[in-house]
């Protein structure tokens, strides 16, 4: 009987340390999955204002021809939906046969479902948003004259 319980102390004692290892992994991922959100910021940021800087003279002349700033901004941010729900899509999809791996070492699964995934879409849709709508607004409000006069 003794043997029995030092059996199955060991047997908690070992759960609370696989539980221990698993929290602190998880503290890692969340740490890392931060990093990288910022560092996709930043990269967008960048590669929207490299963008934006190329297509300079072609703002200019679209609002000559009496393109209107909302116009312009519903034209420039589709081509970044566009690349968005393509990146979007990939990753998702990749993520769910991750996710189907990863939950066969449970039991219980880890009980992730589509409102998850799709709860990443959308937070992930109103980042983008975010960074990159203030500077295709003002890209879109700046002065035709004077990105002409630039090149």
């Amino acid at each position: 009987s003794t043997r029995k319980e030092s059996s199955a102390a060991s047997d908690v004692y070992k759960r609370q340390g696989f539980m221990t290892a698993l929290k602190n992994v998880m503290r890692i991922f969340i740490l890392f999955s931060i990093i990288s959100v910022l560092l996709i910021i930043i990269g967008l940021y960048s590669l929207i204002s490299f963008s934006l800087k190329k297509q300079k003279k072609m703002i200019a002349v679209r609002k000559i021809l009496g393109a209107s700033t909302p116009g312009l901004f519903k034209l420039i941010l589709k081509e970044y939906i566009i690349l968005y729900a393509i990146s979007t899509s990939i990753g998702l999809i990749l993520t769910y046969f991750a996710y189907l791996k990863i939950s066969q070492v449970f039991v219980n699964g880890v009980g992730l479902g589509l409102p998850s995934f799709l709860g990443v879409g959308f937070i992930t849709l109103f980042i983008v948003l975010f960074t990159i709508s203030g500077k295709i607004w003002a890209a879109s409000k700046e002065s035709p004259i004077d990105a002409i006069a630039i090149e």
